[in-house]
């Protein structure tokens, strides 16, 4: 039986396969961070649903498995400095608003990077 720790009320999920998804378990909850704080978070939480019983070698011994998954995404966009923003706001009796457009280095979109990494964690705790 598959269960949903981070969203107890969701039991019994099917696992699915797709082209593009690949294997994945529907109806799965996914949770957004942006800190190791949430991450952390979400792992104690998750930990303190899961179902355990004694067994005669083991107290507390694990009745489940989890599976943690963590997809890290980074996109980082390159801007080349526009030159007529820059002498813009150099002139005399620039605006602010040009003074801030040359400031927060707006120009054109030279390249952008997407990177993902996916760390699977099966019974982390």
């Amino acid at each position: 039986m598959i269960s949903d720790l981070l969203k107890p009320e969701r039991s019994n999920l099917s696992i699915r396969e797709d082209k593009k998804r690949g294997v994945f378990v529907e109806g799965l909850s996914e949770w957004v961070v942006r800190s190791p704080r949430e991450v952390y978070g979400l792992l104690r939480r998750g930990t303190s649903l899961r179902a355990t019983g004694s067994t005669r070698i083991n107290e507390t011994s694990s009745r489940s498995h989890a599976i943690f998954i963590i997809i890290v995404e980074q996109n980082e966009m390159i801007y080349e400095e526009d030159p007529a923003a820059t002498a813009a706001a150099a002139a005399p009796g620039a605006s602010e608003q040009e003074k801030a457009r040359a400031a927060a280095g707006t120009g054109t979109l030279v390249r952008q990077s997407f990177k993902v990494g996916k760390l699977n964690l099966v019974d982390c705790t």
